[in-house]
């Protein structure tokens, strides 16, 4: 079971990160046709808030959003909670 969760994890994070990249690419030529920050969210709390962060801070990618910056994290901080505690209790 933890094996198919990493490699979901795994999945999604590259996903999420291709997506964002995707979008960095559309803001830099001014294209009109932008992926939503509400998709991105919910990329995020589907766990691919990592994927994202790594896009984010290597090519300052709405890094500049606060608002935006703020959810990202407190998205990633719910998610290594939860896998801190869920792997806790499984080894422990």
């Amino acid at each position: 079971m933890t094996k198919y969760f990493l490699i979901y994890l795994l999945i999604i994070n590259i996903f999420s990160g291709a997506l964002f990249e995707t979008d960095h690419a559309r803001a830099k030529k001014k294209k009109r046709k932008r992926i939503s920050e509400k998709t991105f969210h919910l990329l995020e709390a589907s766990g691919g808030s990592l994927g994202i962060l790594i896009i984010m801070h290597g090519e300052g990618h709405k890094s500049k959003k606060k608002s935006y910056y703020i959810w990202t994290y407190i998205i990633f901080a719910a998610w290594l909670t939860g896998i801190f505690v869920v792997f806790s209790r499984l080894l422990g």
